[in-house]
């Protein structure tokens, strides 16, 4: 099968025994559903599976084309520049530019309210390292709060984690493992407080109940009372606040795609 509801469709077979169907946005700008399954589905099965699901297919497609139609709108909200605009904690924060003689290339520091590029009068080839430059600045403040945020909850709740790591995922905000390690993607640094608290939380209490049974949303739902308010801002654009999904073209280092449909 190529294509299904005018979605070029990929699959992928393993020796999972569910089918998990995805609507996402590849780095080439197309749209397509992906599809895991197990290695015993044939031609006929899928195609059955897929015409079951029909109706989510189409909205989740629909759902998507709308994302992709206000991230254009989004793209002149921020910009690279002297007093240029980057987003930050579902808030937007000025980028200035300072030369410095006795900074050896380029660096950035920056706070709550703006993000500062220092570099060296003659480092005329800045503009190249720039992008990284800033990806890594939002990892490290990243990581920065998140672990904050996981100290004052372990310190309260009693919540033993191994390890803290910041990941650049694409399907995925946050993930937690066996080894009581916690995965976050940097780009929730971009979300409100709010927003990215939820997924930290949703991930601490992963540990120790590995599904989402009702006894694990007990347990979520004694920390944040609000979490289906949260869970919801996370899953809605919310072009006036920033929130997620981030647009993935604007800023140049936010190029991978995070948005993304999914239904196990």
């Amino acid at each position: 099968m190529k294509t299904f509801e005018g979605l070029s469709v990929q699959t992928k077979r393993s020796k999972r025994k569910t089918v998990s169907l995805q609507v996402l946005k590849e780095q080439n700008d197309h749209i397509v559903l992906f599809v895991k399954m197990p290695e015993y589905i044939d031609h006929e099965q899928l195609q059955t599976i897929l015409e079951a699901k029909r109706s989510w297919i189409l909205k989740a497609k629909e759902t998507v084309l709308v994302r992709e139609t206000t991230k254009a709108q989004w793209l002149s909200d921020y910009s690279i520049k002297q007093n240029g605009k980057l987003p930050f904690k579902g808030e937007t924060v000025t980028l200035n530019f300072l030369l410095k003689v006795s900074n050896p290339n380029i660096s950035v520091k920056g706070n709550d309210d703006e993000i500062t590029v220092i570099t060296h009068p003659y480092f005329r080839t800045y503009h190249s390292d720039l992008s990284l430059m800033l990806k890594d600045y939002y990892y490290k403040m990243a990581y920065k709060e998140f672990s904050g945020i996981i100290r004052n909850y372990s310190k309260k709740y009693g919540f033993k984690v191994n390890q803290l790591r910041i990941k650049d995922t694409k399907t995925r905000w946050g993930s937690c493992s066996a080894k009581m390690n916690v995965n976050l993607n940097w780009k929730l640094i971009i979300a409100p407080h709010r927003v990215y608290e939820y997924v930290i939380v949703h991930e601490l209490c992963h540990l120790g109940c590995w599904n989402h049974s009702q006894q694990f949303w007990n347990r979520v739902a004694a920390i944040l009372p609000d979490y289906k308010d949260r869970k919801d801002e996370l899953k809605l654009d919310q072009p006036g606040r920033k929130c997620l999904p981030i647009p993935d073209q604007v800023p140049s280092f936010c190029l991978s795609s995070c948005i993304i449909l999914k239904q196990d």
